[in-house]
């Protein structure tokens, strides 16, 4: 009888195992996906939407569309906050989009998309699933009946502050109080700090004083005018530790914000220095792009950085 318990017992277990083999599988085989239905937006009560294109040749040696997307909350709690989802090239594929059908996916609510933005900005205190993400979750067009889903979807959550002088503005804050300054000046002032190490923005160096948790940040570069409104221009200090993958945390590594309008241009090395690297962009391009604080400006305004 004790062989037998123990026998009916193994079984069980793989019987488990395989049962959670098999969910787990199907959980991976649908991709967890966010529905934006560009029909209803003229309805939305939730929050608002405003779509750029950004065209890649103002960075990039290939000729392609990053198409943007700023869903900015509505109600009290979430309207300080944005959540920007940018479909950007499948350079497996000939399009960016794959259309699909509902059943296909596992959709992901907007209650559930706004959980997600306050773990990634600390805002509760559970443990964050992710800061910026690739492929996580991704973004699906619903249009005419139609459902077309993002290849390669990255997902950024950002929160709009007015913090006092002195006060912490960690990673994925935007505050256009802050003092102005710009990658070149901060540059300077590293080397000053530690003379014999290397700045640790520099593609392919390796920086021993640099503390992700500690020092990662944006900070504000520039104030401008586009198209008659206000614009600022940021960027992200964070090193390249990563080298044989996406640095996924460098995120919007430089980006431009209107506010009403969202994120309305960008640049994505991460992506495109692990795409091209080997296929035009080199390392010098990506550090004078980085110098002069470069981004792709979205095709829809007219205005010049």
């Amino acid at each position: 009888m004790k062989g037998t318990a123990m026998l009916t017992a193994r079984g069980r277990s793989v019987l488990i195992s395989f049962l959670v083999l098999i969910a787990s599988y199907t959980a991976k085989a649908q991709d967890r996906v966010f529905v934006l239905n560009l029909d209803s937006l003229n309805i939305q009560s939730d929050f608002d939407c405003t779509q750029y294109t950004l065209s890649t040749e103002a960075l990039y040696p290939v000729n392609q569309k990053v198409h943007l997307y700023n869903l900015l909350p509505k109600s009290h709690r979430h309207r300080s906050e944005i959540i920007v989802f940018a479909v950007l090239p499948d350079f497996e594929k000939k399009s960016s989009w794959t259309e699909i059908k509902r059943t296909d996916i596992r959709e992901i609510s907007y209650s559930e998309l706004l959980n997600f933005k306050d773990r990634s900005l600390g805002i509760t205190t559970n443990p964050p699933y992710f800061t910026r993400s690739i492929n996580q979750i991704k973004l699906a067009i619903l249009h005419n009946g139609k459902l077309k889903v993002g290849n390669q979807t990255f997902l950024q959550f950002f929160a709009v502050r007015n913090y006092v002088d002195g006060m912490n503005r960690p990673l994925g804050t935007i505050d256009i109080g802050q003092p102005f300054i710009s990658i070149y000046s901060f540059s300077e002032a590293f080397k000053r700090q530690y003379p014999d190490d290397s700045f640790p923005m520099l593609p392919e160096r390796i920086s021993s004083s640099f503390e992700p948790l500690r020092m990662k940040k944006e900070f504000l570069s520039k104030k401008l005018t586009i198209e008659g409104e206000e614009a600022y221009r940021f960027w992200t200090f964070y090193d390249w530790s990563t080298a044989d993958g996406y640095e996924i945390e460098r995120g919007l590594d430089r980006f431009v914000y209107m506010p009403g309008r969202g994120i309305v241009g960008a640049s994505l090395d991460f992506y495109f220095f692990f795409h091209l690297r080997h296929n035009g962009l080199t390392n010098r391009a990506l550090i004078q792009n980085m110098w002069e604080e470069k981004v792709m400006l979205a095709d829809e305004l007219t205005g010049r950085l």
